[in-house]
């Protein structure tokens, strides 16, 4: 069985172009991320946020919170929402 040129070549070359991409994209430290993100939401004086956890399992969705709040630019907090304990 003899495999053709036309076929091994597209094939190589996307081999080649994958394997490139793959270690050429930086990769995330994820603790060091969100320690920057911390900092830089720190540095603002006000701002909105809203955050939603949910846990899935095969049958069901399960609502564990779902906050949303703001910080003023005088410097208070303010939220609202429920947290499942």
């Amino acid at each position: 069985m003899r495999i053709s040129w036309k076929i091994l070549l597209p094939i190589a070359v996307l081999l080649l172009v994958g394997v490139y991409s793959y270690y050429r994209i930086p990769w995330v430290d994820p603790p060091q991320l969100t320690v920057a993100a911390l900092d830089k939401t720190h540095q603002v004086k006000s701002y909105r946020f809203r955050v939603e956890a949910r846990l899935f399992d095969l049958e069901r969705e399960i609502s564990l919170s779902q906050l949303e709040g703001e910080r003023s630019p005088e410097g208070n907090w303010h939220l609202k929402g429920q947290m499942t304990g």
